[in-house]
């Protein structure tokens, strides 16, 4: 690691510890801060690794708030969440769709640095859920994931039009299925 990347860690770390100073360590006030600054400085197609965890879990808010939320939502996590965002306002006709179009993506990131940050969100998901003693897809500790993404820096590099599900999906079968309107062929009798 060259010192400027450590030079950024450290400046990272302090903005951290002194936004915990700050609100009483309250991790629900650092993530609902950090969601409105993600929602402002990242639009749909121009998004961030942090971005697109944002515009993810406003979207599974706006669903819930409307009664529109499929019953999948309540098992999402925050990996499904982050995909999610990437892919707002795309909606998914079922859970099926959404895993095989989530898993098409990620498999696109692996090998990239966007790939790394990938595995960086895994890594704070995994250090937020040890911290405050509460299971990855709980409400409260993905509130609280929304404030430690920027000071990981995951709001610091944007995603690539290419690599947004829309464009880097569009001729994946795994994601999108067959057509609708495909007509199979009737069996020949032998």
């Amino acid at each position: 690691m060259g010192k400027a990347s450590r030079k950024k860690q450290e400046q990272r770390a302090r903005k951290a510890s002194s936004v915990d100073v700050m609100d009483g360590g309250d991790p629900r006030a650092r993530g609902e801060e950090a969601l409105g600054r993600l929602l402002r400085s990242n639009t749909p197609g121009k998004i961030s690794l942090a971005g697109a965890y944002a515009w993810g879990y406003a979207a599974l808010g706006l669903a819930q708030q409307e009664g529109t939320d499929p019953d999948w939502h309540q098992e999402i996590d925050p990996l499904d969440i982050l995909f999610l965002g990437t892919a707002w306002p795309k909606g998914f006709r079922d859970e099926l769709e959404f895993a095989n179009a989530r898993d098409a993506w990620l498999r696109l990131l692996r090998g990239t640095v966007h790939g790394k940050g990938v595995q960086h969100f895994i890594r704070e998901a995994v250090s937020v859920s040890e911290e405050l003693g509460l299971p990855v897809d709980d409400v409260e500790l993905m509130l609280a994931l929304t404030g430690r993404l920027e000071a990981a820096g995951l709001d610091q590099r944007q995603l690539p039009r290419r690599l947004l599900p829309e464009v880097a999906l569009q001729d994946c079968r795994a994601a999108l299925g067959p057509s609708l309107d495909l007509r199979l062929p009737t069996p020949r009798r032998m």
